[in-house]
């Protein structure tokens, strides 16, 4: 008996050592694919821009709010409900109570109010212009979402490659170090240079923490952006977005496209629509409204009559109308002043970045080509002089400076490249 439980003990033992090692092995080893890990964004604009269309808040309520406009539109300009009415005629009363005693003609009828004067047709106009314009709204709080998220995409791009070109002379620096220490140990270098190479060396460490929280936080920016928290996983962009040629730059088409196109434009053009229906529909309210009726009479439990009714209301109050068609004239024109100032501030805004843009493009060819190249050139020719004791650590770390100086600037200057891009593709409405 005791050899038979001993059995069975070492059998358990040895399934449960089979199931731990079952439950160690990964999935994949079982013929069973591992869940996949989410990739996480941020490597290209495109993914962040269609996560904001579809997580940011703002833009949530103002497309609710263009569905609501369409419900209010889809119901515009239809008829009243019918009215029912039942009327009690002819009651007799014989006794001294005050209810009658007997019940005399029962009239049922029904009644249906007819606007004149086109009205309805004139609420569903005014109901469609009400939706463009909540649309317009939409698409300017889209828009303006979208350049957001380019813009700060551009930024993270730029502290992220700051920080790799920190790094990068933070190398430089520390070999230019280890040089001056070993020359200053054989007694063939001064302690000046090490402690240049050391300054520029700590130097370099408080940019590359600078340049770490500005990156931190222009992922915390982009994160609010997409409605994730402020410590959600973004990676590091990868490229910016290759500018357009110049032929699309032409200010002139711009304004054209930009004056089609441009969601506010667009809001208050319909905005103007509104109130010019609405100006309409106040003086068509000296129109009377009819209202048409028809009823049975029943006597004794027995229809005994047949009615015919017609109702229409007298537009007797003159300042009441008057009144109402004075608010959407003043309405029509505070539209199209807004229109008008909105038209101005996008042109304007327009040609500002356009020769903004122009400039920088010509100022990043010129960093690029030459400036960079050249201060490259520079820091390696002073390290190899450096070495051969042609040259002190001083002109050396002069140049290392002047090559991150040069680096940084081409780095803001391609940023600024896309916000200034940013900002005239939110002006036209549409991407270049």
């Amino acid at each position: 008996m005791f050899i038979c439980l001993l059995s069975s003990a070492r059998r358990r033992s040895r399934w449960a050592a089979f199931g731990a090692l079952l439950a160690a092995l990964p999935l994949a080893a079982l013929g069973q694919s591992a869940p996949a890990l989410e990739p996480v964004p941020g490597a290209t604009v495109e993914d962040l821009l269609t996560i904001a269309r579809r997580l940011n808040p703002t833009v949530a309520a103002a497309a609710l709010e263009t569905d609501a406009a369409l419900a209010r539109a889809s119901f515009a300009g239809e008829l009243a409900d019918p009215n029912f009415r039942v009327e009690f005629n002819d009651n007799e009363r014989t006794g001294n109570g005050l209810l009658p005693d007997r019940l005399g003609t029962r009239t049922f009828s029904i009644q249906q109010a007819f606007p004149l004067g086109g009205k309805r047709e004139l609420k569903r106009e005014i109901a469609q212009a009400d939706v463009r314009q909540a649309d317009g709204k939409r698409r300017s709080a889209e828009a303006e979402l979208m350049a957001r998220v380019k813009i700060v995409f551009a930024q993270l791009y730029r502290a992220s490659q700051t920080r790799l070109v920190i790094d990068e002379l933070r190398q430089t620096t520390g070999t230019l170090l280890g040089i001056a220490e070993a020359r200053y140990a054989q007694g063939l270098g001064s302690i000046q240079d090490t402690l240049r190479a050391r300054i520029e060396a700590s130097t370099l460490e408080g940019e590359l923490a600078r340049a770490d929280a500005d990156r931190a936080g222009q992922k915390s920016r982009l994160n609010a952006l997409l409605n994730r928290p402020a410590a959600a996983p973004l990676g590091d962009p990868r490229l910016l977005r290759p500018l357009p040629d110049a032929g699309l730059l032409n200010l002139s088409r711009l304004i054209d496209q930009a004056r089609r196109s441009n969601p506010e434009i667009a809001s208050e053009t319909a905005a103007i629509e509104a109130a010019d229906g609405t100006t309409r529909l106040a003086e068509r309210a000296w129109y009377p409204d009819i209202a048409v009726g028809v009823g049975v009479v029943e006597r004794s439990a027995r229809v005994t009559a047949y009615e015919a009714m017609l109702e229409f209301n007298i537009p007797l109050r003159w300042g009441l109308r008057d009144g109402q068609r004075r608010e959407s004239a003043a309405m029509a024109a505070a539209a199209r002043s807004r229109r008008e100032a909105a038209t101005a501030q996008t042109e304007a805004e327009l040609g500002e970045s356009v020769a903004m843009l122009d400039s920088l493009r010509r100022i990043a060819i010129l960093l690029e080509d030459t400036t960079v190249p050249q201060s490259r050139a520079a820091l390696r020719a002073g390290m190899q002089a450096y070495e051969l004791s042609r040259l002190d650590a001083t002109a050396v770390v002069d140049a290392a400076i002047r090559l991150r100086q040069a680096q940084l600037e081409l780095l803001k200057t391609r940023a600024e490249q896309q916000v200034q891009l940013a900002n005239i593709e939110r002006l036209i409405g549409d991407d270049l």
